[in-house]
């Protein structure tokens, strides 16, 4: 790609934007970049703007390694759960219609939903309405790759989760739940009058200008789409297995570039979206959880701060709207499973805005031996209140290395890079663990340490 390309698509990224030379600062974050880049844990896009100026926007590492197609700033990318604003926004744009409320019972939509007499419209936004994280179907996405490859009906997927059994009373608790958003999803249909795709095409891609974004429920092929990658072994990458992305429509199904999503942000909380009480209600911090407090398909954090994260197979996602003094947007890309595009994200704010971020330190692989490595493996559970309430783990030994397998996350094995004799970092999550030994000499839990808080999953082979 010759720069001078680079430089025109970024002078129609939005008409307020100037593209920055500060080089330094570039250079700085293309070094930190490198890092994970070396051990096959980053490639995608990266924007940041402040004030209505670009101060980064750059592809790294390659779209589609087969070919040696390079990221750009126009690589498309699945969102994973960021997706899901997309969502709450076609749901507040027909409570602005008088359409719906987000205060209605959600059988109003939905005929024969158990506790549909119960259940809210705005407990599905907020992640209050009790109903399970995800359908039997699609759990250990890594374990079932020919479920994902068949497509399915909305309505199909409805009638599963009408089946399934509820994880908790309405509005009683907090718990994530994919199949929220899809009910969602069912509900703009049946409000609407149009398919999911072309409600959100023409009633949000369209008024923001989002020319390279949409909703991938039709299997067609898409330009400039990047392919999706998972870690293989310590250092390597594998091509993330075929995906009939309708399987998550409403909750991960969109595509989009950095540029599109700044400038879906932008409309928001210029108001040029949706209205002021609609942005208001959208960024009302509802329901706090161990992992972030939901407004409606987002993060709410202290200081005006939203945005939300995403993981779907071969992608991952991070963006952030500091709706302060400074506007500042941040959006980190990926087509790597993998890539710590949290820490990419406060590391990119760190150089080009403000602060210090400190990232966790990695040190190349120890060598253990197959007696330590085995000694690890089996099955551990995690109680109610593990980082993944009641998630179910198995370490598992391949050749020279362990991998992790989250069996209720919705992910698949996930690599462990040894770094002490007992502790290891979980390469997709970008978290530490350790094995603990009781008065015996066996290991006989694991802890899991998530930003600072230790999270212990007990042995039960």
């Amino acid at each position: 790609m010759k720069p001078v390309y680079i430089i025109f698509t970024l002078a129609f990224l939005h008409p307020v934007l100037m593209l920055s030379q500060d080089v330094s600062k570039e250079d700085q974050f293309a070094q930190y970049i490198k890092g994970y880049e070396s051990i096959g844990s980053f490639s995608g896009s990266v924007l940041i703007v402040k004030n209505g100026r670009i101060l980064l926007n750059k592809g790294y590492g390659m779209a589609d390694y087969e070919r040696s197609i390079p990221n750009t700033p126009e690589t498309r990318f699945y969102l994973g759960s960021n997706s899901k604003i997309f969502t709450a926004t076609a749901i507040l744009i027909l409570e602005e219609r008088g359409l719906l409320k987000t205060e209605d019972l959600i059988g109003r939509y939905v005929d024969d939903f158990p506790a549909g007499d119960k259940i809210t419209i705005h407990q599905l936004l907020t992640h209050t309405s009790g109903i399970a994280y995800e359908l039997p179907l699609f759990r250990d996405e890594g374990a079932n790759q020919e479920i994902w490859a068949t497509p399915r009906s909305l309505e199909e997927q409805v009638q599963m989760v009408k089946e399934l059994t509820p994880a908790a009373e309405p509005g009683a608790k907090v718990i994530y739940s994919n199949n929220n958003y899809r009910m969602l999803a069912y509900i703009i249909e049946k409000v609407s009058g149009k398919s999911y795709g072309s409600f959100i095409a023409d009633e949000i891609f369209k008024p923001c200008g989002m020319t390279g974004s949409g909703h991938d429920g039709t299997g067609l092929k898409i330009n400039r789409l990047a392919v999706g990658y998972f870690p293989e072994g310590l250092t390597g990458l594998t091509r993330s297995f075929k995906m009939d992305w309708s399987n998550k429509i409403g909750q991960a199904s969109v595509y989009s570039t950095t540029g599109d999503m700044f400038k879906f942000y932008n409309a928001v909380f210029t108001r040029k979206l949706l209205n002021d009480a609609s942005v208001k209600k959208m960024c009302t911090p509802f329901a706090k959880s161990s992992v972030g407090t939901y407004g409606y398909g987002l993060f709410v954090s202290p200081g005006d701060i939203y945005g939300f994260n995403g993981r779907s197979p071969g992608f991952a996602s991070e963006l952030r709207y500091y709706d302060q003094q400074d506007k500042v947007f941040i959006a980190v890309l990926s087509n790597n499973y993998s890539a710590p595009v949290l820490r990419i994200m406060n590391k990119a704010a760190s150089i080009f805005i403000r602060g210090e971020y400190r990232d966790i330190q990695i040190g190349a692989p120890v060598s253990l031996d197959s007696i330590q490595l085995d000694s690890f493996t089996g099955s551990y559970s995690g109680g109610q209140d593990f980082v993944m309430p009641n998630a179910k783990l198995e370490v598992i030994r391949k050749e020279n290395y362990l991998t992790i397998l989250w069996k209720l996350s919705g992910g698949r094995e996930s690599i462990l890079i040894p770094q002490s004799a007992n502790s290891f970092l979980d390469k997709t999550f970008w978290s530490m663990l350790r094995f603990e030994k009781n008065d015996k000499g066996e290991v006989d839990r694991l802890v899991y340490i998530s930003f600072g808080k230790e999270y212990v999953a007990l042995r039960t082979d």
